[in-house]
Formats: C-alpha cells, structure tokens, sequence
C-alpha cells in the first residue's frame, strides 16, 4: 500500500510504489504546476519502503518535459531505506536522479 499527496509544492510518496501510483503522482505534479503555478517541485521519496522500476522509470520524460517546456525544477529526496537508492542514481535521458539534487 502506498500513499501519495501534495502539501503546497512538495509532493510526499511513502510506502510500496508500484507503477498503479505513477497516475495519482502525475495529478499531484500536475496541480502543483498547472492549478498553483510552483516552479521549484518537491518529489519526497523519503518514506518509501519500495519502489518498482515500472513507477520510477516513466517518471524522468514526465520530469524532463516540465523542466524544458515549463522551465521546472524539481528537487528529489531519495527514500531512506538503502535498497531503493540505486533508482536515484539511473541516468535516464538527459537528467540523472540522484538523491537531494534539483533536476
């Protein structure tokens, strides 16, 4: 089970994230942006127990199109649990995920 919620820019994703939250976390994204008009976008992946390749992987063209047409940073805290680390350092594209960076 997962949860994923947006508290002014900062978006929160904690518990097992499958490629079913990759929606719910494109909405919050969207709303930060689209509906309240933030620039600098926090992805919190602190408390995540785990995440699948399937959720993290579409998720850097979703960030690399904000960042080059909506001109978007996006700051990303890695989860704190050391088995899911290797999902932030993936380069993917032109942007790398590494922990506490803004893309």
């Amino acid at each position: 089970m997962y949860d994923i919620h947006r508290q002014e820019e900062q978006i929160f994703i904690s518990g097992a994230i499958y490629s079913s939250g990759l929606r719910r976390l494109c909405q919050c994204i969207y709303q930060a942006i689209e509906e309240h008009c933030f620039k600098d976008v926090v992805l919190d992946f602190t408390k995540c127990d785990s995440i699948t390749e399937a959720f993290m992987l579409p998720l850097a063209p979703i960030i690399t199109k904000y960042r080059e047409k909506s001109h978007i940073d996006f700051t990303l805290h890695e989860p704190r649990n050391e088995d899911q680390i290797d999902f932030f350092t993936i380069p993917v594209g032109r942007i790398t995920l590494r922990r506490n960076i803004i893309l």
